[in-house]
């Protein structure tokens, strides 16, 4: 679900900072990988590493997760624990000339944080 609403933004963020925000001008990619790996002490440790990329006439944006679940037995009760990050790059694809005239930039983007 994450994938689908941070591949949604950055097509939503990509394409209305270029002056033609058409789909067809939008260039996208999703690279996933995820091992889950059993040690000797009964331990489950699965690692999550996906990242986004897109680009729009004048922006390219990369969005990388990665995280790390760990699952385990102790007295016979299931453990649990987890660790993550998130990251977005945003550059812009002209000259800095191009953006002197602006006074102020603004972008936000969301993501669920996991308690």
């Amino acid at each position: 679900m994450k994938k689908i609403f941070t591949v949604l933004f950055l097509m939503m963020v990509l394409t209305a900072c270029g002056s033609n925000s058409t789909n067809k001008d939008f260039n996208s990619d999703t690279t996933n990988l995820e091992t889950t790996k059993k040690d000797t002490n009964s331990e489950e440790k699965t690692e999550h590493n996906y990242q986004f990329t897109g680009e729009s006439e004048h922006w390219e944006a990369v969005y990388s997760y990665e995280g790390t679940e760990l699952w385990g037995e102790n007295d016979e009760q299931t453990t649990h624990s987890s660790k993550d990050s998130y990251e977005l790059v945003l550059k812009y694809k002209g000259s800095l000339k191009e953006l002197s005239s602006m006074k102020n930039l603004e972008y936000t983007y969301e993501t669920t944080k996991r308690n």
